[in-house]
């Protein structure tokens, strides 16, 4: 009887297994909450770069197809349409930038017209040019070129359009924003 009654007690005594055993479910508990709370900011975190990302390329994207546009409206390209706007050939200059900034000319555009086409790629890029540094310097820019390709594209027969300003724009667009903007879309870590 002594035996059991000893055994008993021996139960009793607390020793490192003992507590472990106690304190053990409490720290597995708090751990999976912590994981709970910080698994799901991490994934939040990640998608809000992939999304900054994939913003900032389209806008890039958008101001690549102005470097292509650039090359078919050169001086010497507008200087021609306007003179042959000026001869009653006045749609010239609308196909000129219509075919440029459509991927094939011969495309039914159904129902849009240049100024549609223009402002619906601008409008991306006005506000996609927000998202990069110095982004107000860089909206103001690509406004002005914007509204310069508008009067353009409105009027070409106005004789007081500077064609010298546009090809500026384009050239700062090409020479200084492009490249700060390539360095920007990097997703870092």
């Amino acid at each position: 009887m002594q035996a059991i009654v000893d055994a008993i007690n021996n139960l009793s005594v607390k020793d490192g297994w003992d507590y472990a055993a106690l304190l053990l479910p409490n720290i597995l508990s708090f751990t999976a909450i912590i994981l709970a709370i910080f698994i799901p900011i991490r994934i939040s975190n990640r998608q809000d770069k992939i999304a900054l990302f994939q913003l900032r390329y389209e806008t890039y994207s958008s101001l690549t197809w102005i470097v292509r546009l650039k090359r078919v409206l050169s001086k010497e390209n507008i200087d021609e349409a306007m003179e042959k706007s000026k001869t009653g050939k006045g749609k010239y200059i609308k196909d000129m930038i219509l075919y440029s900034i459509l991927s094939k000319p011969d495309k039914e555009m159904n129902g849009f017209t240049g100024y549609d086409i223009l402002t619906k790629k601008f409008e991306g890029i006005l506000l996609g040019t927000l998202l990069f540094k110095d982004g107000e310097k860089k909206e103001e820019i690509c406004r002005k070129l914007y509204v310069s390709l508008l009067k353009l594209l409105m009027k070409p027969e106005n004789g007081s359009f500077d064609t010298g300003e546009v090809i500026k724009l384009f050239e700062l667009i090409e020479k200084d924003i492009l490249p700060s903007m390539k360095k920007e879309i990097i997703i870092r870590r």
